[in-house]
């Protein structure tokens, strides 16, 4: 196995794992899939020319992937937001009904 093919074998598991990890409702690391990414890139220049075509093909499926974790994420945001916005409307309403209780045991004296 050369040093690309075990350098994208690394990437489609960390794709893998993130895929599954973010699926799962898990948090992701993309550090150490980044650093991979870019070392396969700087191999491919130096790659015959059957090998480095063949890997400038999986990139494409690379981005592809990626686009679909970015895409995961940009769910999770919106439902995180939508749970925070959530959280503060039942505070508020837990304060106003608690501030209301106060008031009529206040009005009851």
């Amino acid at each position: 196995m050369s040093k690309a093919e075990e350098i994208l074998s690394k990437i489609n598991q960390s794709l893998d794992e993130s895929t599954k990890a973010l699926a799962d409702g898990g948090s992701i690391d993309m550090t150490e899939l980044d650093s991979m990414v870019r070392e396969f890139c700087g191999l491919i220049p130096d790659l015959p020319p059957n090998e480095a075509r063949a890997c400038t093909e999986s990139l494409g499926d690379i981005v592809n992937r990626l686009n679909v974790i970015v895409e995961q994420m940009a769910v999770r945001k919106d439902d995180i937001e939508e749970e925070i916005i959530t959280l503060n409307q039942r505070k508020k309403a837990g304060s106003a009904y608690a501030q209301a209780t106060i008031n009529s045991y206040s009005e009851a004296d």
